[in-house]
C-alpha cells in the first residue's frame, strides 16, 4: 500500500543490461501530518496523493498500469490517475468534449482510457468473491478475461455481474457461463455453460483455451476438485461460435492464469512445479 512503509517504489530500467533508469517512490501520506488524505469516496482520491496498491503491470503499448495508477513508459515521474485528469468529477464532465470519447469508459472505480484491464481486487486475487471481476475497458464484468483486437472472452460463476449483487453460487454440472462479446460495441456473441471451473484463459486467432479444475462435488470430500485433488482439465473452443473442439486432462491443478499461447505452441503452468508446452490443438 502506498499508505504504510514507506509506499511502493517503481522502478524502470535497460532490459539488456539491467541498468536503473529511474526510481519513482509512490508514497501517499501528507508530508506535514502522515497521515492519509481525505476523500469523500474511496476511489476519489486527491490528485496529489491519488493512493495505491501493488499488482501485475500491465501495457496497453501507451501507458503502463498498475490497477488505477497510469505511468508514462518514458518518464516514470509522470503517473496519475488513469484517464489523466485531476479528479472523476473533472473526467466524467470532458467526456462529451472529445473527439475519441466512444474509446473512454467510467469503469465504476476510476475513469480509465484506452485498452485496460482491470481487476477490483487485484490480478492476483484468486478468491472468486462475488463482489470482485475482472473488465476490460470498463466493460464484460467476470472472474477472468482475455481478449484481442475485436473479441472479448469471459467465464462467469453467477448469473449477476454487478458488484453489489447478492447473488450465490453452489457448484453444479455445467454452472460456469463462458462467453464472448464484440470488443468495440460491447454485444455479445455466444455463450454457453461449461462444467469446468476456470482458472487460466487465452485467446488466439481462432481458439480459445480454458483450463481448470472439474466441477464435480464427491461426497467423500466436497472440496477435493477445488484443493486440486482430482487433477485439472484443458477444454478448447471456437472463438468464433463457442463450439466446443478437444478435452484434455492435465496431471495437476493449473496454476491461476498460468496459462499462455505463443508460435503456435501453448505454455500450461501446473501446480505441481511442472510446465507443459503443447503444439496448439
Amino acid at each position: 500500500s502506498s499508505f504504510l512503509d514507506g509506499g511502493i517504489f517503481v522502478y524502470l530500467l535497460k532490459p539488456k543490461t539491467g541498468e536503473v533508469i529511474q526510481k519513482e517512490q509512490i508514497y501517499s501520506v501528507q508530508p506535514e501530518t502522515g497521515e492519509m488524505a481525505r476523500s469523500e469516496l474511496p476511489y476519489d482520491m486527491p490528485p496529489e496523493h491519488p493512493g495505491a496498491k501493488s499488482d501485475i503491470m500491465l501495457t496497453n503499448g501507451d501507458h503502463v498500469y498498475m490497477r488505477h495508477l497510469q505511468f508514462n513508459p518514458e518518464d516514470i515521474s509522470d503517473h496519475q490517475l488513469a484517464g489523466g485528469s485531476a479528479t472523476i468529477t473533472e473526467v466524467l464532465n470532458s467526456i462529451e468534449n472529445r473527439d475519441d470519447a466512444h474509446d473512454f469508459k467510467y469503469t465504476g472505480q476510476h475513469p480509465g482510457e484506452g485498452e485496460q484491464l482491470l481487476s477490483n481486487s487485484g490480478l492476483l486475487d484468486d478468491s472468486w468473491f462475488n463482489q470482485s471481476y475482472w473488465s476490460v475497458n470498463g466493460v464484460a464484468h467476470s472472474r477472468m478475461l482475455c481478449f484481442s483486437n475485436k473479441q472479448i472472452c469471459g467465464l462467469r460463476a453467477f448469473d449477476a455481474s454487478r458488484r453489489h449483487d447478492r447473488s450465490t453460487f453452489a457448484p453444479r454440472e455445467e454452472d460456469y457461463t463462458l462467453f464472448a462479446m464484440n470488443k468495440r460495441d460491447g454485444k455479445e456473441q455466444w455463450s454457453r455453460k461449461i462444467s469446468i471451473r476456470g482458472r487460466a484463459m487465452v485467446l488466439t486467432n481462432d481458439k480459445l483455451f480454458v483450463a481448470g479444475t472439474p466441477n464435480v462435488v464427491p461426497e467423500e470430500d466436497p472440496w477435493a476438485a477445488f484443493k486440486g485433488q482430482k487433477g485439472g482439465e484443458l477444454w478448447v473452443f471456437s472463438a468464433s461460435d463457442g463450439k466446443q473442439l478437444a478435452r484434455y486432462k492435465l496431471g495437476a491443478r493449473p496454476v491461476y492464469d498460468g496459462l499462455i499461447a505463443t508460435h503456435g505452441r501453448l505454455y500450461v503452468s501446473l501446480q505441481d512445479g511442472s510446465v507443459l508446452c503443447l503444439e496448439e490443438c
